[in-house]
């Protein structure tokens, strides 16, 4: 018999706010620059429909449901935070910080995986908007000269 999934037993509340987390912490991996790129943009949307089936098994079921609202909630967060500002910025880490809030009283083992994939989710939209010159033109051990 299948082992129940975490994400699965959430409340509905629970599961609204775990499903926002993609889209913030893409909105977040922005950084310096204003706006999401288009090709950030299609990357996270793209990660999103991968994810549903390359994640850990556990987190499957999650990132099934991610893909259904991912579009439409990155949408939402573009219009209501870009340009990022200070105020915006914040307002988006105080989401996140209720995202890890949540992760901090659920299932260990589901929580750990979800972090780390939500991490390698921001590192990965945040090099999406990276081009050819920043890849092949500019050294790689030049320290600070992206950021």
């Amino acid at each position: 018999m299948e082992q129940p999934n975490a994400f699965l037993e959430l409340g509905q509340a629970e599961k609204e706010i775990l499903l926002k987390a993609p889209a913030l912490v893409s909105i977040l991996a922005i950084g310096a620059g204003q706006k999401l790129e288009k090709a950030q943009e299609n990357d996270a949307v793209q990660l999103t429909h991968l994810r549903t089936f390359t994640s850990d098994p556990i987190l499957q079921p999650y990132y099934a449901e991610v893909e259904k609202v991912f579009p439409v909630q990155l949408k939402e967060l573009q219009k209501q935070h870009i340009p990022l500002n200070n105020f915006s910025r914040n307002a988006l880490k105080m989401q996140i910080a209720e995202v890890n809030q949540l992760l901090d009283h659920i299932d260990r083992e589901f929580a750990t995986h979800l972090r780390k994939s939500l991490n390698t989710f921001s590192e990965h939209v945040q090099k999406a908007e990276r081009n050819v010159v920043e890849y092949f033109v500019l050294p790689a051990n030049v320290p600070d000269i992206l950021d």
